[in-house]
């Protein structure tokens, strides 16, 4: 896995390409690791939206706090 920045995590979002999502202070081998593979042709059902900021903000809002870390690291492709 390739870690990168937000920004480049949202234009291969746009792409159509997968962005896994982690909490900064998180291990990416960790058993206790918690990451969100998201990817713009996601089916959700209708019920969430496909902007990648809100989907970001989602996943911080309910994964990351003091112990995990308050930002989300960002790498290429699915884990």
């Amino acid at each position: 896995m390739k870690k990168i920045n937000k920004a480049t995590a949202r234009k291969i979002y746009n792409a159509g390409k997968t962005v896994s999502i982690i909490a900064s202070k998180m291990a990416m081998n960790s058993p206790w690791e918690l990451h969100l593979n998201i990817n713009l042709n996601d089916d959700l059902g209708g019920i969430y939206t496909h902007d990648f900021n809100i989907r970001v903000a989602n996943f911080e809002i309910h994964n990351c706090n003091y112990e995990t870390g308050y930002k989300c690291a960002y790498y290429m492709g699915a884990i």
